[in-house]
């Protein structure tokens, strides 16, 4: 049986870096979030979190790799850990692959479980085309309820 973990990451403010055995270079990055509400209380800490992708080494396209989940997992965890905040992940739907991504997403949260982690989904309709997000939380975050309510009403607004 092999036992992956995670690649050695760097942390320089809210990015955090890393390179694949593959030579892949990769960013994730979190952002503020709060522009994604019409109203979003100054006491509340949201971000918007981004995997990109710096360099493909001599690839045209990043090859399949185990650990780059791993280390996604394992970023998110050390982000959420190191404050009581939380986290939105939109899908990218430039090329209409956003139901793709979050496919992946969504196995790698399952599939790297942390129970100390919440997540929400919903799609926002506009213009005929489907925004995906989900909201990643600590259950252990004080104004877990509030932000909750704020993300689904939120999506409803736009829903209507």
């Amino acid at each position: 049986m092999i036992i992956h973990e995670p690649y050695k990451f760097k942390r320089n403010g809210d990015s955090y870096k890393f390179y694949t055995d593959n030579d892949v270079y990769y960013s994730i990055d979190f952002t503020d979030g709060s522009y994604y509400f019409n109203k979003f209380p100054d006491y509340l800490s949201i971000y918007e979190y981004s995997l990109n992708v710096l360099n493909t080494g001599k690839h045209l396209s990043p090859p399949p790799d185990k650990r780059i989940e791993l280390t996604v997992v394992a970023v998110l965890s050390a982000f959420l850990s190191y404050r009581e905040n939380s986290v939105i992940y939109v899908c990218q739907n430039i090329d209409k692959r956003h139901y793709v991504r979050k496919r992946k997403f969504d196995f790698w949260f399952t599939q790297n479980q942390n129970y100390n982690l919440e997540k929400h989904d919903v799609a926002i309709e506009y213009e005929d085309t489907a925004y995906l997000s989900s909201l990643i939380i600590p259950i252990t975050n004080p104004n877990k309820d509030e932000i909750v309510n704020l993300f689904i009403d939120q999506s409803n607004q736009f829903n209507k």
